[in-house]
Order: C-alpha cells, then structure tokens, then sequence
C-alpha cells in the first residue's frame, strides 16, 4: 500500500501460508485469532464463540459435517428464546448492556468479564451448543 505522491510504501501483506486458498485466504494472523490453547480454553466462558463446534468443523475442512452442526446450533438457540418468551424471562446479556442517546443505541461494556473469568464465571449456566 502507498500513500501519498511521494509513493513510499507503509504497509505490506505478509506472506500467506501455504494452502492458503484453502482456508478461506487466511493469513498467518487471521488464523491465529481463533486459536484456542488448552490453558486459555479452561478459562474461558461456556459461551466464546471460539467453542463452537460448528465452526471447528469448517476449520477442519468438514463442510457437510459443519453445516449440519451449524443448523443443530441455531435450532437449539431458537428453542432456548421460544422457552424464554413463553415463560418471560428476559435476556440480559452478561458482559455489555444496551444505552441509549437520543435516538443511537449502543453496547456499552460492563467492565465484568476479566473479575468474573478470575473466578471461573460464577453461575455459568447458558449453554448454547
């Protein structure tokens, strides 16, 4: 990328990984931002998308298989709202509520996540595959 008549160059595109055409054209840093170590994955929420088995079948080239999973996902998340509506309960989001400023609204962070992660999410009961 160039900016400016001087030409001068300010970013440059890291060298793909090999098969990359076969990872949706990741590059080395797309595909790390959903790895999940095992360390890491014991502390996180039951809820980080980075769990979803859906999406590790795509990742493991299970097309068919992940699809499939992606359909059970969704359904089992509309029975879930269908319970909540029929029983009214609202959902209240754990991490963000909702403001609004005149006629904007917004997700504002609740500043909850890291304190609640340190104590291995207390009351963690929302499953949602």
């Amino acid at each position: 990328m160039f900016c400016g008549d001087g030409e001068e160059c300010i970013w440059r595109s890291a060298t793909m990984p090999p098969n990359h055409d076969q990872f949706y054209g990741f590059s080395y840093f797309a595909m790390d931002l959903n790895s999940l170590p095992e360390p890491l994955a014991q502390k996180m929420p039951t809820t980080d998308s980075r769990l979803r088995p859906d999406q590790r079948l795509l990742e493991e080239g299970k097309v068919s298989e992940a699809e499939e999973e992606k359909l059970r996902v969704e359904q089992l998340q509309r029975e879930a709202r269908t319970e909540r509506e029929r029983t009214g309960e609202e959902w209240i989001p754990r991490f963000f509520r909702k403001e609004t400023d005149g006629d904007q609204e917004h997700w504002v962070f609740k500043g909850n996540y890291w304190s609640e992660r340190e104590n291995h999410f207390p009351g963690q009961t929302l499953q949602l595959w």
